[in-house]
């Protein structure tokens, strides 16, 4: 008997968590960026920008997985010229520092980033490449210059071991 209520509650369990995968599998796909191993980013959108402006902003929720502090460094794109990290008083920041388990949530009187001078095409609903520069670590390793590996006949290193772009597809919110 105890045997048959383990094999039922086992089968339940595995029926659960399928019906769960399947639920979550539309919003894994269609917008959060896992960075292996170290960042989650979610819930991007970038602010419409209003009729005349040359600025708007975007907002990411993001989740420090990294035994180290994690760093964005900045933000670039083909729709803005360039990007401005802002704090909760509107002051300029060199980057955010995300501490190992720390989660962010941006808001317009929180962090946030501006983006200044924007491409005038853009609409609500548009969803564009965005690049996020991002450090694990507090401070930059050395240099490493490029090479090539004959063993997989490709170009290797290059740059700054802790340092990477990652793309990410924004959606222009309304």
């Amino acid at each position: 008997m105890n045997m048959k209520f383990n094999l039922v509650n086992l089968f339940r369990k595995a029926l659960v968590m399928s019906a769960l995968t399947i639920l979550s599998q539309s919003s894994v796909l269609a917008e959060p960026l896992l960075i292996p191993g170290f960042l989650g980013v979610e819930s991007s959108h970038i602010e419409a920008p209003a009729a005349g402006s040359d600025s708007t902003r975007a907002y990411f929720t993001m989740t420090n997985f990294h035994y180290e502090p994690i760093l964005l460094l900045n933000v670039t794109s083909d729709i803005f010229e360039n990007a401005t990290i802002l704090g909760s008083n509107n002051q300029e920041l060199e980057y955010i520092e995300l501490l190992p388990g720390e989660r962010l949530d941006m808001r317009a009187q929180g962090i946030h980033i501006q983006l200044n001078d924007i491409d005038d095409s853009l609409a609500a609903g548009d969803v564009h490449e965005v690049k996020l520069l991002v450090r694990r670590g507090l401070e930059p390793m050395e240099f490493v210059e490029e090479f090539f590996d004959n063993s997989i006949r490709e170009l290797r290193g290059g740059g700054i071991p802790n340092e990477k772009e990652y793309v990410m597809h924004i959606t222009i919110g309304n």
